[in-house]
């Protein structure tokens, strides 16, 4: 591996097994956990459920595995203060191209602290499967409502999928 600046290029196989393969399964094992009824609404709205609740998890699990991840996102917590966590969520899942997103272009997903947007591109394609391109912004939704629950919690406090916060 090489390092270019504060980038460090990986080999995309290795990537894919590790991170994208580890996190969507670890979401897919969560699938079935209750949810609080208000999320279980917010998520079970969208034009495909399953990516959306895929979406939630996967940020939960990247919170969990990534310390850099653990961190509050000042500009999300901002953007809050005007705003609900649904039609922020959903605001942000349409700025987020449908295709693999370019970190110089500054969407959404690079600008929340994790494994960056080429992960949760993959994840997010994963979580469709066969399905339309546009379910991509099910995923996406339910990723960034994930991260308006966990920055509109106080302290190191995380959203779990049951509504409250704390380690799940």
């Amino acid at each position: 591996m090489s390092e270019r600046g504060n980038l460090i290029s990986v080999r995309s196989d290795v990537a894919a097994s590790l991170l994208i393969d580890g996190l969507f399964d670890a979401a897919v094992g969560h699938l079935e956990d209750p949810v609080a009824p208000e999320l279980a609404r917010a998520l079970d709205g969208e034009s495909n459920p399953r990516a959306a609740r895929l979406g939630y998890l996967a940020r939960l699990i990247e919170v969990e595995r990534f310390p850099v991840a653990n961190v509050p996102i000042a500009w999300l917590s901002e953007a809050l203060a005007g705003s609900s966590p649904e039609a922020l969520s959903t605001g942000l899942a349409f700025e987020e191209p449908l295709a693999k997103p370019a970190p110089a272009d500054g969407p959404p997903s690079w600008r929340i602290p994790g494994p960056g947007g080429h992960v949760r591109h993959f994840l997010a394609l994963r979580a469709v499967g066969e399905g339309p391109a546009e379910d991509k912004r099910s995923w996406l939704f339910g990723f960034f409502l994930a991260c308006c629950r966990e920055s509109s919690c106080l302290g190191d406090r995380q959203p779990r999928p049951d509504g409250g916060t704390g380690p799940s």
